[in-house]
């Protein structure tokens, strides 16, 4: 089966002019005349493709410079080139190289809603969005500006999208939770989700997630905060502004999770459980008490470890 790497530019970009418009760069060797035609992992490359390498090692640098068949390269350090090889130094490679693929692949076509997209006369949908095939949008919604929605999701009622947000395909955000009280007679009370579920700006909601609306509060998550696929949040749910919560990940009722907290693959929150902002939270974790701000825990139950790396 042939890779569809490297993946050819919409159109050829110099380097010169490519590295004018991302910044944050020296044009260390060999770039004039150049350009960019394509997209690729080091190993994938060829000739026109531009790749980044991030070792900091010269010696770990070099063999990859030396081994891609790449014409440009970013690197973090400043190494020989073959000939015909040209080098950006840049002290962050990866995001000057993720900079510089969201000009390139710029899409510049005009945003648009599938015609079988169902929106409620009372919800009011921004500038510049678009939403895919099959997508339903309940009454009282709020889409900001420049959201991209995927195809067949649901947006309950009240639900509020920041600028810039993309929730990807079927997503359903402001449905209803468990939600059950029993009575001493043993009688099953639903309590209605009065609640909606408000999305700040520039979030992501990964494909298949599930977002409950609160019962008495809204479901909040916050500005920059991205969730992966598969992901399940309960009613009444906050969580901070600028989370990483991986794909898998599990969270109850009533839990509270404070800013730049990362959540790794797998992870179960219990109901009322308190997260601290700049916690880290590992594979599979169990987590049914409180974490205090700034520790890592890991494992079932989850444990404060030391040795656990930023993810």
């Amino acid at each position: 089966m042939k890779s569809t790497f490297p993946r050819k530019l919409p159109q050829p970009i110099s380097v010169v002019r490519l590295v004018e418009m991302v910044g944050d760069a020296v044009v260390a060797d060999n770039v004039e005349n150049k350009e960019v035609l394509s997209i690729a992992s080091p190993s994938e490359a060829e000739d026109g493709s531009l790749v980044f390498c991030n070792k900091t090692d010269e010696s770990q640098a070099q063999k990859v410079i030396q081994d891609t068949k790449a014409t440009v390269i970013v690197a973090a350090v400043k190494v020989p080139v073959r000939p015909g090889q040209g080098l950006i130094v840049a002290e962050d490679p990866l995001a000057w190289f993720i900079r510089a693929l969201n000009i390139v692949f710029k899409d510049t076509s005009d945003a648009a809603i599938h015609p079988s997209v169902s929106i409620d006369s009372r919800s009011r949908v921004g500038n510049r969005v678009e939403i895919g095939m099959g997508t339903a949008i309940d009454r009282d919604c709020q889409i900001g500006d420049n959201c991209r929605i995927g195809s067949h999701c649901y947006l309950g009622p009240g639900t509020v999208l920041g600028d810039g947000c993309f929730v990807q395909n079927n997503v359903t955000v402001g449905s209803v939770g468990l939600g059950y009280h029993f009575t001493a007679e043993d009688e099953r009370l639903f309590f209605p989700h009065l609640g909606c579920v408000l999305i700040g700006t520039d979030a992501v909601v990964g494909s298949g997630s599930v977002i409950v609306r609160g019962e008495l509060e809204d479901t909040m998550i916050g500005d920059r905060t991205r969730l992966g696929n598969l992901v399940n949040v309960g009613h009444n749910v906050r969580i901070g502004s600028d989370c990483a919560v991986s794909s898998g990940t599990c969270i109850a009722g009533g839990v509270r999770i404070d800013e730049r907290c990362n959540i790794a693959v797998g992870v179960s929150i219990n109901a009322k459980v308190r997260v601290g902002h700049d916690c880290q939270i590992g594979l599979g974790s169990v987590v049914t008490k409180n974490i205090a701000p700034g520790i890592s825990v890991f494992g079932v139950p989850a444990a404060p470890i030391r040795t656990m790396r930023r993810f």
